[in-house]
């Protein structure tokens, strides 16, 4: 199945508030403390994310960070529009040209790409596109197989595509607090 072109695809950008980290200290300090006895809130150095527990695809969530929202549920009714196949490398490389970016993280979650599994998935996006072009790739996605059961599968480096819709944080993937 042919992906949708980013060239025919629209982009629109919004500028988002940043609070500083002060602000964002007391914020998360009163909400916490609605529901937690002991509350500490500091800004640290982040340790290396590509370690476990997390196991993201770069080291860090740093560098020209980027909100991506891709497709709709409104290609889901009244029925599901398989034509909307889009290819995240592609959204993110076109995002990257505009910032002057050579190698991005991307990590989300959104519709997963049905062609590897003929069926209807979530995927679990962790994507990381290198200077040198090389994807990797430690994507998922979840799917109830035939026996009714959950399952989780590797999406492979080689497929960056994703259906219908999708949420996902674009960043350079340096470190960073």
């Amino acid at each position: 199945m042919t992906t949708l072109s980013v060239e025919n695809v629209t982009f629109e950008q919004k500028e988002l508030f940043v609070p500083d980290t002060q602000e964002l200290k007391e914020v998360l300090t009163l909400g916490l403390k609605k529901n937690f006895e002991e509350v500490s809130v500091d800004f640290v150095e982040c340790p290396d994310l590509s370690k476990e527990p997390f196991n993201l695809a770069s080291s860090g969530l740093c560098g020209n960070p980027t909100i991506i929202e891709y497709g709709g549920a409104p290609f889901l009714l009244p029925l599901v529009q398989r034509d909307k196949l889009y290819d995240l490398d592609e959204i993110c490389q076109k995002i990257c040209r505009f910032r002057n970016i050579s190698e991005y993280l991307a990590v989300g979650a959104g519709a997963g790409p049905y062609v590897l599994c003929n069926t209807n998935a979530e995927g679990i996006f962790n994507l990381k596109r290198n200077a040198d072009g090389s994807i990797v790739s430690k994507s998922h996605l979840a799917l109830v197989n035939a026996e009714k059961n959950c399952e989780r599968r590797s999406i492979p480096s080689s497929e960056t595509r994703s259906a219908l819709l999708g949420n996902v944080y674009l960043s350079e993937g340096k470190g960073g607090q």
